[in-house]
């Protein structure tokens, strides 16, 4: 026996198949008003900043941001190298003028921990130390007696004990006299009396990181162009660091120009080469920063954006390697480049 609806069904399905339609344009409507609003607050335009470093020229730097691409140039040094990142792909592209070549390093993958090459590796077929050649095995001929055995060294005799001094009157040895009453000049680094450099007293705990320092958020509060900033500061090893700084949501992460794209991860790490990746790890950008040694607050380093402007940016090429450039192979360890082509033909 077949059923069949009721008068009342058919309509009420024409219904919901006519609704499907509008509620997937509805959807379609919101995601893109969605990708709209979240393309009009991401920042695209450009941010100038100075760099002033203790006994070098101030430098000019140059950020262009264009949608998830950003471009870090030096505009003092022309022949300085060129990044440029993908912050979708989580990749950097170092543009080196003076030579015409650039490498591609992805920042996502880290670099594998090698281990130090054996001697054997290094130079096949050698051995250290000078080579000593086999030769004939020695027997004695029967009926030859074999030599005395060296008689023993007699013992040697033992030390008489010193004489006991006689107690010396007051003022007379070392230690008295003219040179006893003279003030010693307070250390000023390296256990050295008087001697410049690095603050006294640099003594790390036990099992304490090289280096490890954490930037503190304090009350303070201020705008810089236009932004509204936090004061940050830190201290490790002789030296101090005041960081003004906003979300980087606001513009982007905050890096600066990498030379070679390696950074050394061994050895005594100091303020002046770790505050950005401090900034990172907090997703902080800087729009003043001022790094001084301590105690007395000399100022080693110094970053001050300028600018912020708000545009658009039409040029693509800005963020691809010149014409006639040659890809190079990133380097193996830090501060080593290697200079083997990619591929023969020049971009």
């Amino acid at each position: 026996m077949t059923s069949h609806p009721g008068p009342g069904v058919a309509p009420r399905v024409k219904r919901r198949c006519r609704f499907l339609p509008i509620c997937a344009l509805v959807f379609a409507a919101v995601a893109t008003r969605g990708m709209a609003e979240n393309k009009a607050t991401e920042f695209q335009g450009i941010v100038t900043a100075t760099v002033t470093r203790e006994g070098m020229e101030p430098e000019r730097l140059v950020f262009t941001r264009q949608s998830h691409r950003l471009r870090i140039e030096n505009a003092t040094n022309k022949l300085a190298p060129i990044n440029i990142l993908d912050l979708a792909a989580d990749k950097l592209t170092i543009v080196y003028p003076h030579n015409r070549t650039y490498m591609v390093i992805d920042l996502a993958r880290k670099p594998p921990q090698q281990a130090m090459p054996a001697w054997s590796q290094i130079f096949p077929g050698q051995t250290i130390g000078p080579k000593i050649p086999a030769g004939p095995a020695h027997s004695v001929d029967a009926g030859v007696p074999s030599p005395r055995p060296m008689p023993a060294m007699p013992a040697m005799p033992a030390m008489p004990a010193m004489p006991s001094l006689p107690s010396l009157p007051p003022g007379v040895g070392p230690g008295a006299g003219v040179g006893a009453s003279l003030p010693v000049p307070p250390s000023n680094g390296f256990g050295a009396p008087g001697m410049p450099g690095m603050a006294a007293g640099l003594r790390m705990p036990a099992g304490a990181p090289q280096g490890a320092v954490e930037l503190k958020q304090t009350g303070n509060a201020e705008e810089i162009c236009g932004m509204k900033c936090t004061l940050y500061t830190g201290s490790s090893l002789g030296e101090a660091v005041e960081i003004w700084a906003t979300g980087d949501a606001a513009l982007f992460p905050f890096r600066v120009l990498e030379q070679h794209g390696i950074t050394r991860r061994f050895g005594l790490q100091m303020l002046a080469d770790t505050w950005p990746e401090l900034l990172r790890g907090k997703s902080l950008f800087p729009l003043r920063a001022i790094l001084k040694t301590e105690p007395g607050g000399h100022e080693r380093l110094s970053f001050r954006v300028e600018a912020i402007e708000r545009k658009e940016i039409g040029d693509d090429t800005l963020f691809l390697p010149p014409d006639k450039h040659l890809e190079i192979q990133p380097p193996s360890l830090p501060g080593i480049p290697d200079a083997r082509p990619v591929s023969g033909v020049a971009r």
